[in-house]
């Protein structure tokens, strides 16, 4: 594709709302006879990538807060024992510390995943650059394909016309013949000629 027909997709597309193509199944069904470019490989795979690190963050960032409440409600529980307890003080002061770091670490978490719809939406954005570079050139040889086909056909149908006018031509030509010999030399001599020629062209298809 043209680097200014390129950039005249980009600009199409930059408000369009993609869906994720790697979640779609007419898009792979495109790549079921046409084979995947690298930069079609290395888009789908930070896709997908990309789709497997959101999921994981939604799913620790919830485990994570269930291990903080968890934790603030043990510490609640021992909040008395502490004061005469100098090793129950130094559990609970040591879930606070984990809570502290969980905070961190979750803030952390829902910052990344905050940023990734964004980084989903310019890879698969990209992805769809790529798909449509590999397409847009299918389509244009497959238009190639089809006039060559075309003109195939066109060509065979000439062919064939010429060869039913000289068909036609021949046998009018025949028909003189066989009209003139017939007038020369009368019906019995040319019944003996229709014989052998009859008995030629059985023989040849034989």
């Amino acid at each position: 594709m043209a680097q200014n027909l390129e950039e005249t997709y980009r600009e199409r597309l930059k408000d369009k709302k993609i869906p994720l193509l790697v979640l779609d199944n007419k898009w792979h069904q495109l790549f079921m006879v046409e084979k995947k470019s690298k930069a079609v490989r290395k888009y789908e795979q930070e896709v997908n990538q990309l789709l497997q690190r959101q999921g994981k963050l939604g799913t620790d960032i919830k485990a994570m807060k269930k291990m903080k409440s968890q934790m603030l409600l043990e510490i609640q529980e021992h909040m008395e024992e502490a004061e005469t307890d100098a090793r129950v003080q130094k559990q609970q002061e040591k879930k606070q510390k984990m809570i502290l770091e969980i905070n961190e670490k979750t803030t952390a978490y829902e910052d990344e995943l905050l940023d990734l719809p964004y980084k989903l939406e310019a890879a698969n954005r990209q992805l769809m650059l790529e798909t449509i570079r590999i397409f847009y050139e299918k389509m244009k040889q497959n238009e190639q394909e089809m006039d060559d086909i075309v003109n195939w056909i066109q060509g065979i149908r000439d062919k064939v016309k010429e060869n039913l006018v000289k068909k036609t031509t021949l046998e009018e030509y025949n028909m003189t013949i066989y009209g003139y010999l017939h007038d020369v030399l009368g019906g019995d001599i040319v019944d003996v000629f229709d014989l052998k020629y009859l008995k030629k062209k059985e023989e040849e298809q034989e």
